[in-house]
């Protein structure tokens, strides 16, 4: 599994999941991150996510949902000038 720097960008608010599934926003700052594919609450459907290591203000991971956030997260990591997120890496 391949490993990425990323920055996430201040403005419009990024939201991630906790392992909990509570959904909170993620603070503006670098993380290393990775793509895995999963399921969230009772949909058994996978889905892709970009984990951002220690992103939760708790100490965990947390996950931000592509297809929440497509605007932003496509062609990773080839991403648009406007993304909240640059790739450091």
């Amino acid at each position: 599994m391949k490993q990425y720097r990323v920055l996430v960008k201040g403005g419009r608010p990024i939201a991630g999941y906790r392992a909990d599934g509570g959904r909170v926003r993620v603070m503006p700052r670098e993380y290393d991150c990775y793509w895995l594919s999963i399921a969230r609450g009772q949909d058994p459907t996978l889905r892709a996510a970009l984990r951002l290591i220690g992103a939760d203000s708790l100490g965990g991971d947390l996950d931000v949902m592509k297809d929440e956030f497509s605007d932003d997260l496509d062609g990773f990591p080839e991403l648009k000038s406007d993304s909240k997120f640059e790739v450091l890496n």
